[in-house]
Parts: C-alpha cells; structure tokens; sequence
C-alpha cells in the first residue's frame, strides 16, 4: 500500500481503505454464539454493509482530503482490545 500512496500522492490523490473485520452475517445460524461473540464487541453489536459504505463515503469525500495512505477499520473496536 506505502508505494500505492507514493505514486497517488506524487499526483495529488488520496488513497485510503476502510476494512471491514466482523459483520453480521458471520454467525447468524445460532443465536447463542452469536450473542457471545457481540459480547467481545466494544460497540456491542456486528458490523451492517452500512457502517463499511459510511467508512468508503468519507475516504471518497472531502471530508478525508488531508487523510492519505490510511487503513480505516470498521470493526466495532476490536482492534483496540
């Protein structure tokens, strides 16, 4: 990714990703495990298409414009723990 944002920058581009790590469709068959799985969420719940497509919207935005060569993780959290 580093050379990616070498060659955007040398351009005047932004690059940027969002990663999504949980979402709710990864344990949807047992509600049990389910529940215990969102317990190690910070945000308790999973993660909606939703909050992965707000995460893209803001790297394609304005909003992001001084942002550069940055992994935006939409995972609740998790990655903090």
């Amino acid at each position: 990714m580093q050379g990616l944002v070498v060659q955007f920058q040398a351009k005047h581009l932004r690059f940027g990703r969002a990663a999504k790590r949980h979402g709710t469709g990864a344990v949807r068959s047992r509600e049990d495990v389910r529940a215990e799985w969102v317990k190690g969420i910070p945000l308790k719940r999973g993660g909606t298409p939703e909050d992965v497509a707000n995460a893209v919207l803001y790297l394609a935005s304005d909003l992001s414009a001084y942002v550069s060569g940055q992994t935006i993780c939409v995972d609740g959290g998790m990655v903090m723990q």
